[in-house]
């Protein structure tokens, strides 16, 4: 208690330095008719993973890849989160949640593989397959060939396709962006802007074993479902108490998060799911004659064009050719510079099977992602 009194007189000491501000739209009151709902679950035999445990996880998938002579690093991490809002108008809100989250990558040279899991439930983490994959990807991407950069089609593992919605989300689906103008959504609402296939909404409560997050945002408001792509449709911005007056909207309860690796600026998708569709991942390839399969992106900057969302980045920790509807040899990594609203046209088919993926920049929870085929993705330079 003495510590929380001292720092809550340090943000008002601050405050009383601070310029007026213009946008500030009270504070959230209780909704009764609104109740939080979804968010992640708390599960007693996450919340009880020791350090000696952990340990004993990371044992066995460093012995995995020992067998195939690779070096590996990564991490696991389990707990407990905990968020609790009281705000001035009465609003009084705590959850809990529990995280388990594995990353593995296995390395030899410039050869990498990675797999991970991130989710509520430790017993739902299978460290012996992610262990098998990372290490199996990695001797499969040793001595790969080189591929000249030009329009590919790809399939997408749910890590690479979730790289490009977190950036999609903070570039475009925040309200913010559309009162600046630079968001992909402006001036397109309810038009027919990607693939019908293409259905993408921020929903707390969509079902899903591996969900985490909070129920409502940093202001107390509780997170409504909102559909930023509607069957290919563009839908509505997600909202907080500020842009949401602006716009002479509610909040959708997508207030910026307290902490995160950056400052978002203004309201942010927390929940994002790309509906599944009816391919499997095989299915996916083989519809492929000559393309290329990615497992992550790296380095991607979704900031060069905002209102066609074109972004430049890096496959990493396994590509692969595909050659005749099979993945085949490994390729160099190259580098995209591709407009993913124009790529989300040409889409050859999306995976029935979603995958939880901790976000990265933002530190708001995981979003969910299938497999994703999309056709003439143009890749532009190669990774050095």
């Amino acid at each position: 208690p003495a510590s929380l009194d001292a720092a809550a007189a340090l943000a008002a000491e601050s405050a009383r330095h601070q310029p007026a501000a213009g946008d500030l739209a009270g504070f959230a009151v209780p909704d009764p008719a609104r109740p939080p709902r979804g968010g992640g679950a708390w599960v007693e035999a996450t919340a009880a993973v020791g350090p000696d445990e952990r340990a004993a996880v990371l044992a066995r998938v460093f012995a995995r890849a020992a067998r195939d002579g690779l070096t590996c690093a990564g991490s696991f991490v389990t707990g407990g989160r905990r968020v609790a809002v009281a705000t001035r108008g009465g609003v009084a809100l705590a959850h809990r949640w529990t995280e388990a989250a594995l990353s593995v990558i296995a390395l030899d040279g410039d050869a990498s593989g990675w797999a991970g899991f991130g989710g509520s439930d430790v017993a739902r983490l299978d460290d012996a397959a992610l262990a098998d994959r990372a290490a199996s990807t990695a001797a499969r991407a040793r001595d790969p060939v080189d591929l000249a950069p030009d329009a590919y089609d790809l399939v997408l593992a749910p890590p690479a396709v979730a790289e490009l919605l977190e950036w999609m989300a903070m570039a475009s689906f925040g309200a913010r962006a559309v009162l600046d103008g630079t968001s992909l959504l402006v001036g397109r609402e309810g038009a027919a802007v990607v693939d019908p296939r293409i259905t993408l909404v921020d929903d707390c409560e969509y079902d899903h074993p591996d969900r985490v997050g909070a129920p409502f945002d940093a202001e107390g408001v509780a997170r409504t479902r909102v559909a930023l792509f509607d069957g290919g449709r563009a839908g509505q911005s997600v909202t907080d108490l500020a842009t949401g007056a602006k716009m002479g909207r509610p909040s959708t309860g997508h207030a910026p998060p307290a902490a995160g690796l950056i400052d978002v600026e203004g309201p942010a998708p927390a929940h994002l799911v790309l509906l599944p569709g009816d391919a499997t991942l095989a299915e996916l390839v083989a519809g492929v004659d000559r393309g290329i399969y990615v497992t992550r992106f790296h380095y991607v900057n979704g900031l060069l064009d905002t209102r066609r969302a074109t972004m430049t980045g890096m496959t990493r920790d396994g590509t692969f050719a595909i050659e005749g509807g099979r993945i085949g040899r490994a390729i160099k990594n190259l580098r995209f510079t591709e407009s993913i609203l124009e790529a989300f046209r040409r889409v050859g088919g999306v995976g029935r099977d979603l995958e939880a993926v901790p976000t990265h920049w933002t530190s708001l929870g995981a979003y969910l992602a299938p497999a994703l085929c999309l056709r003439a993705f143009r890749f532009t330079g190669r990774s050095r």
